[in-house]
């Protein structure tokens, strides 16, 4: 089978060789419970993706299968190599990202990640918006916080960073599929993003990843300002018309 899989492929500028005994020795740390199929998958997704599981960009984290007894693979970039291979692709023309918040029965959706608890907000869920060469308005997506937030450390103490997280990855891997195809960051599956190469060998493996691929209300430059509803549930609110898209820079 090591031969069979064996990949060597260039990234980050440099040369990298990826087969079965590699990944389990220097990656899983010995873990060498892993069927063939997902053994596959995730060298084949760094190769073609050109990713390098050694930089601490990009990791391989397994995901026991309660079901077969074995592990499951994810490859699994960080938000900051999103960003990065994002930037070097000369279609990216930008993005704004942010949160959503509730205060007084109204939805805010605010840049960056700060939640004012001491004014009433709580937080509901992240946005994001990619600007890309050639269309006349961004790829946007929203996402809700209940649907990832599992309650495990980072997303107890930093939750707006993390479904920011979330926002930023799928709306980056929906402008950019040919680069981020079959990757997911970390938080998308309520996971802490690991430091360097520890596994986690815990988890249950899910068999689909949560993926929202619904559109963000987006405001004009002052939205900050602006107080629009979610689309539909519990936040809604009666006679306000939210806008929907965005001019380009």
């Amino acid at each position: 089978m090591a031969n069979e899989l064996s990949r060597t492929f260039e990234a980050d500028g440099q040369e990298i060789t990826l087969n079965p005994n590699v990944v389990v020795r220097y990656i899983l740390n010995g873990n060498g419970n892993v069927p063939e199929s997902e053994m596959a998958k995730a060298i084949m997704t760094c190769a073609a993706r050109k990713l390098n599981p050694f930089s601490g960009d990009v990791h391989i984290l397994p995901h026991y299968d309660s079901a077969t007894g074995m592990n499951k693979l994810t490859v699994s970039p960080s938000k900051d190599f999103y960003v990065r291979r994002a930037m070097a692709n000369p279609r990216f023309k930008g993005m704004e990202d942010g949160i959503t918040v509730i205060a007084g029965g109204v939805v805010h959706k605010k840049k960056g990640c700060a939640v004012y608890k001491e004014l009433g907000e709580e937080l509901i869920g992240g946005w994001a918006a990619v600007y890309i060469d050639g269309y006349v308005r961004p790829m946007c997506v929203e996402v809700g916080l209940s649907e990832y937030d599992q309650k495990r450390a980072l997303w107890k103490s930093k939750p707006a960073t993390m479904i920011n997280k979330v926002a930023q990855a799928q709306c980056l891997r929906k402008a950019f599929p040919d680069d981020f195809t079959g990757t997911y960051e970390p938080a998308e599956m309520g996971l802490d993003e690991p430091n360097g190469n520890q596994p986690f060998h815990h988890v249950v493996y899910c068999d689909t990843v949560p993926n929202t691929d619904g559109e963000v209300l987006v405001y004009p430059d002052d939205y900050d300002e602006c107080e629009a509803p979610a689309v539909g549930g519990e936040h809604e609110k009666a006679g306000v018309e939210p806008v929907v898209e965005m001019e380009a820079f």
